[in-house]
């Protein structure tokens, strides 16, 4: 009798776990409690599987800024540590000093980057009205009765200005977190260690503080490059597609996919000759990955993370299910992570 009351429970959890979160999480809960009951492992395990994920969703914007978080304290602990051991420098002094460096470079550059930005767009605005006057009359016609029956309400505004401004709001109490994380680091391990066994977890956070710093680096280095190659080969734009080839070289594997897609487009928008630009972006694209595949990342990775494409899948699903946007740029360092604490993973 328990037993089926466990499978009908998280029957009901997998139901209501799509519109009623917290009946499928307490659903879920049940039934693992029955199938522990039952000495039924599997399904034990795959109810708090269940559980876990259902209580991710709920809590998905709380996180947001602890990733955050923790992302910014990786990259900065080891240099707090240096001075802190080297010069007996306060932990909280030297995180105010690497987050204050960071925050007025993140502003200055987004200052002058969203001039350029601003400028640029604008430019490629007006190409695509001089393309759009060229077009036939009838196509002109159809395409503005499309654009009419597009649902571009107020609404969909206030919703675009509420995530801008949900977005500043969680890096905004990221960093203000990672300044706790960094200057408290030393008390929270020592607190931790009291119940478990901190030194892989330590390991682990290295080697996720290396991936997150190496991949930051590759990043700027790529975008920086790709500016410089478009301008050699005069593609219109080069700050915008460089800007796009650094920002989603953040997300490996895929992210060369949408800096090609979205270059092309882009291309495609402003080009007197479409054939020629084309083929000089992908020239460009091609010395891009010459470069970064045998140059930048052997040498500024350090080491090899080897995960399955399987694995990358499944955590770029989960994570932008969970997290929308944000969860491409944490599906990596999550599966690195997870792969660590579950399996015995050596470096390479």
């Amino acid at each position: 009798m328990i037993f089926w009351l466990g499978i009908l429970s998280i029957i009901l959890s997998l139901f209501l776990s799509f519109s009623k979160l917290l009946a499928g999480f307490l659903l879920s809960i049940l039934s693992s409690i029955a199938f522990k009951i039952e000495n039924k492992r599997e399904l034990f395990i795959f109810s708090n599987i269940i559980a876990i994920i259902i209580l991710i969703k709920m809590i998905s914007n709380a996180i947001i800024p602890i990733v955050i978080a923790i992302v910014i304290t990786l990259i900065f602990l080891p240099a707090v540590n240096y001075l802190k051991q080297k010069y007996k420098i306060p932990r909280s002094l030297s995180a105010l000093f690497f987050i204050s460096i960071s925050l007025s470079f993140i502003f200055l550059s987004f200052y002058y980057v969203s001039n350029i930005l601003l400028s640029e767009f604008e430019k490629i605005f007006q190409n695509l009205q001089n393309v759009y006057n060229f077009l036939p009359e009838q196509v002109r016609k159809e395409l503005e009765n499309y654009l009419k029956n597009l649902h571009y309400d107020i609404n969909y505004f206030l919703k675009i200005a509420g995530s801008t401004i949900s977005i500043s709001f969680y890096i905004i109490i990221g960093i203000i977190l990672a300044f706790y994380l960094i200057s408290d680091y030393e008390s929270i391990i020592k607190l931790i260690s009291k119940k478990f066994e901190t030194k892989n977890l330590e390991k682990v956070l290295e080697i996720l503080g290396k991936y997150i710093r190496a991949q930051i680096i590759i990043a700027f280095i790529v975008g920086i490059m790709i500016f410089i190659l478009c301008s050699v080969f005069s593609i219109k734009y080069p700050h915008i597609i460089g800007i796009i080839a650094g920002i989603f070289n953040l997300i490996p594997n895929i992210g060369f996919i949408f800096t090609i897609i979205l270059s092309s487009i882009i291309t495609l928008a402003v080009s007197d000759n479409i054939v020629f630009d084309l083929i000089k972006l992908a020239i460009i694209f091609i010395i891009d990955q010459v470069i970064e595949t045998t140059i930048l990342t052997p040498r500024i990775m350090g080491q090899t993370f080897k995960i399955e494409p399987t694995l990358v899948i499944v955590a770029f699903t989960i994570s932008s299910a969970l997290f929308g946007i944000w969860g491409f740029f944490i599906a990596i360092p999550s599966i690195v992570l997870i792969r660590n604490l579950l399996f015995d993973f050596s470096e390479n």
